[in-house]
């Protein structure tokens, strides 16, 4: 019994992003990017969730163009009543000058919310909270989800974070590294995480990887469904991407 939830965690689009690496697709890899998250918005839609968490790096920098960013906001508006959680990332960070201090998103759509704080953002009437770890610093040596606030009353507990995993071998210790034991440590339900750009899955702690892959080196091309079921946490990796990668050099 209990309640039952439903959401779509996604990362790392990278909206805005030159792809000067191929700069022969630029434009195609541009658009399908925007369609990529049209079909993410479509996806939420169809499976009746009750909102989207897109964990950081939505937009390649803070100096992407005003048409990009009122595009991205009428997209995401075309989801409502799914509402739209945003975390800034370390792309599109915090700080003056952020694309989130931009007039487009003092007044978004209504659906569209940024976590700018690192304060619980309570859903459900209280029953869930969202715990979010704002970035605010390009390099950051702490593990941005230690001491996430508590939440008395709230029967579930999702953190949404941007970082690296403490995989050995795997991270930087000054690129916002997250212990593995995270998830237990804060007592977190999920912890919907990006950074990365392919999938990686630790426990109840998943970074989706970006939903447009962006070479084909990546295993990515994927959005989390998570499904709360009364005490269970159900989770779906979906396939969503616009382009596929065929590498010529095999």
């Amino acid at each position: 019994g209990g309640m039952s939830m439903r959401f779509i965690h996604t990362a790392d689009w990278h909206i805005g992003m030159g792809a000067s690496h191929v700069p022969t697709v630029a434009e195609t890899v541009r658009a399908a990017r925007l369609e990529t998250a049209e079909k993410i918005i479509d996806l939420a839609r169809e499976r009746q969730c009750d909102f989207i968490l897109i964990a950081g790096d939505l937009f390649d920098s803070n100096a992407v163009s005003n048409e990009l960013v009122h595009q991205v906001l009428r997209i995401l508006g075309q989801a409502d009543p799914v509402q739209v959680y945003i975390l800034p990332g370390n792309h599109d960070l915090l700080l003056p000058g952020s694309v989130y201090e931009r007039p487009a998103f003092a007044k978004p759509p209504s659906n569209v919310h940024v976590l700018r704080e690192r304060k619980p953002v309570y859903l459900q009437d209280g029953v869930v909270a969202l715990l979010p770890a704002p970035v605010m610093q390009k390099r950051l040596e702490v593990d941005p989800t230690r001491d996430l606030p508590k939440t008395p009353g709230a029967k579930y507990r999702i953190g949404v974070a941007h970082g690296s995993l403490q995989i050995e071998g795997k991270y930087q210790s000054d690129d916002h590294p997250i212990a593995l034991d995270a998830v237990t440590r804060e007592e977190l339900d999920y912890l919907a995480l990006g950074h990365w750009h392919s999938w990686v899955e630790n426990g109840d702690a998943i970074m989706p990887g970006t939903p447009e892959p962006m070479n084909f080196s990546e295993d990515s091309g994927y959005v989390v469904l998570v499904e709360i079921d009364g005490d269970q946490i159900l989770v779906d990796g979906i396939p969503i991407n616009t382009l596929a990668w065929i590498d010529k050099h095999l």
